[in-house]
């Protein structure tokens, strides 16, 4: 029968509870731990130290999932608090350096790129609850900016400088959204498709839910695709002056590389336009405005009653064009506004002045003419002179003209024809009962049948003017 040697052995509580003295050179082994202890004969258990020889290592700081380094000496090894493991996540509290690459199914981080490691996989950045998205500078936090929680959950682009200078010959472009694109070489297509664009989309599903506030007929309200709005401060008590200041700018920049021709069949500085699907229910739009330019509006900042000086103010200004080439500029027509055919309105107004007070300073007019409107024959004509400059009736019985409508400053004019029996009458006053002066008493109409007399009348405030010039036939 083979010889068998047992140690002394129990529980880590049994022995601490025992605690008693080993005998020199004499093993006491922790079943539960794993761990024993050698005794010198005097020393009691929970005196004695655990046993490092011989490879052995004491592991410091148990507890469950821990994972372990090596401790404060090489014959040690201790638990991280900071370093878990329970099959299925490592949770690492505190720093974590890589010198080579970081990789799970999905994503790779490698020295100071993320890259997803599936084919045409998409790279996804979520926040949680109302947290942000950030991109932004060193040091720089959208939340020094504003707290409002109108942008919780939003994706933002913020580029802080505090200590910004003028004056270093540096163009300060901090957010910067670029598209760069190269055609392959020689192609040609009339594709529809062939869209090079940075898109600011704005989708509203209203999903049978309404919004209508009109608060204010000067600024936008709803959905915009896109706002550009320049914030100029001045958080010194020092005066500052700037130069110029927009609240957008679109250009169309053409600067070819090489000895090739560019030929463009049109260009857009800014394009507006209103695209419309219609459904099975019809839509109705009360007014689209291509391009709208809203009047100043004042307030008094932070109680402050600074007055506000603005000298020229322009809702819609062209500038000329300049020439700085060594060869010639040829520009066969410049049109500061345009304004195309519409033969779906049923008015058309090239240009609309809501006030008929406001001033008009152009230069030659090419192709000017006057809207006509006609009247009906009857004993009293009512001439609204808000329709038209020019009015033209077929006297069929006596009459009497009232003008209305006749502003300050503003003539009308009235074509009358005798009808086939002639010798019609009239007679000319105005809604405020005035009746219009004429040099040399009230005119007599021409009686022939057909005859065609012109009257004009003049309203310079105080006085209508009137005069006629008779026997057109």
């Amino acid at each position: 029968m083979p010889t068998q040697i047992q140690l002394r052995r129990d529980t880590a509580a049994d022995w601490t509870s025992n605690n008693p003295t080993l005998a020199a050179g004499e093993l006491g082994y922790e079943t539960d731990t794993t761990k024993f202890k050698v005794g010198d004969g005097t020393t009691a258990w929970t005196g004695l130290s655990y046993n490092t020889s011989a490879g052995g290592a004491t592991i410091n700081n148990q507890a469950e999932n821990r994972l372990v380094s090596i401790g404060s000496t090489t014959t040690e090894l201790d638990g991280e608090a900071n370093l878990t493991f329970d099959g299925s996540t490592l949770a690492i509290t505190g720093a974590m350096t890589a010198t080579t690459s970081i990789a799970n199914d999905a994503i790779t981080i490698d020295d100071n790129k993320i890259t997803t490691t599936r084919s045409n996989d998409n790279f996804n950045l979520e926040a949680n609850g109302t947290g942000q998205i950030q991109i932004k500078s060193a040091g720089g936090d959208f939340s020094n900016y504003t707290t409002s929680s109108r942008y919780n959950n939003a994706n933002i682009m913020y580029f802080e400088n505090l200590s910004d200078t003028v004056g270093d010959g540096n163009r300060h472009y901090a957010n910067i959204l670029i598209q760069n694109n190269k055609l392959t070489a020689s192609q040609n297509s009339s594709n529809s498709n062939d869209r090079w664009r940075n898109l600011a989309v704005n989708k509203l599903d209203l999903n049978g839910s309404s919004s209508t506030s009109t608060s204010s007929m000067y600024r936008s309200r709803g959905p915009m695709a896109f706002e550009g709005q320049a914030i100029i401060d001045n958080s010194s008590a020092t005066d500052a002056t700037l130069g110029n200041a927009s609240g957008g700018n679109y250009g169309l920049s053409i600067y070819p590389s090489s000895t090739g021709e560019i030929t463009i069949t049109g260009t857009t500085g800014m394009g507006s336009y209103l695209d419309v699907g219609i459904g099975s229910d019809p839509i109705t739009i009360t007014d689209h405005m291509a391009f709208k330019s809203i009047g100043v509006e004042h307030y008094n900042n932070n109680g402050t009653t600074g007055a506000l000086t603005l000298t020229d103010y322009y809702g819609f200004y062209a500038g000329g064009h300049s020439d700085y080439a060594s060869t010639a500029l040829t520009l066969t027509n410049n049109y500061g506004f345009y304004f195309d055919t519409d033969t779906e309105a049923t008015n058309q107004y090239a240009f609309y002045s809501a006030n008929d007070t406001a001033k008009s300073r152009v230069g030659s007019l090419e192709r000017y003419r006057e809207e006509i409107n006609t009247l009906t024959s009857s004993s009293t004509i009512t001439v609204d002179c808000g329709l038209a400059p020019v009015h033209t009736v077929t006297l069929g019985t006596n009459t009497g003209f009232v003008i209305t409508n006749l502003g300050t400053g503003q003539s009308v004019t009235l074509i009358i024809t005798q009808d086939g029996t002639g010798s019609r009458t009239a007679t000319f006053g105005t809604d405020t009962s005035t009746a219009v002066k004429f040099a040399g008493g009230a005119p007599t109409l021409s009686t022939g049948n057909g005859d065609i007399d012109i009257v004009t009348i003049f309203n310079d405030g105080t006085n209508y003017y009137g005069s006629c010039a008779k026997d057109f036939s």
